[in-house]
């Protein structure tokens, strides 16, 4: 669909933290969440008319189902930031759990964020 995987879509329409340095509060990290939150799984609770949970018979474990309004958001999401889901495809690489934001968008003096 989008050139992206089935888990990268699940992950950014739920969550995905990345790591900003505030210039204010030096050595101060935080986590700021660039995906969707269109869902979220360990709570089960999710936007009507975008995502559903379905769990059908004889199953243990459900899966998410996306509406064509959601997959038009998804869509202009990943047109509009594709250095978002690069990130997302490094973060699966990686062992951390968030990626700096300075691997979204580089500062363009070559320096490096803390």
């Amino acid at each position: 669909m989008l050139g992206t995987s089935a888990d990268n879509i699940h992950q950014m329409t739920s969550s995905f933290l990345i790591l900003y340095h505030d210039p204010v509060k030096r050595y101060f990290k935080k986590s700021i969440n660039i995906g969707l939150s269109l869902k979220n799984w360990s709570k089960k609770k999710y936007v009507k008319d975008f995502v559903r949970f379905k769990l059908k018979k004889d199953q243990k474990h459900g899966t998410w189902e996306y509406s064509e309004k959601c997959v038009d958001i998804i869509s202009l999401y990943y047109e509009k930031y594709p250095e978002a889901w690069k990130a997302l495809e490094k973060a699966k690489k990686s062992t951390g759990i968030y990626n700096p934001i300075s691997e979204l968008y580089p500062r363009e003096d070559g320096l490096e964020d803390t």
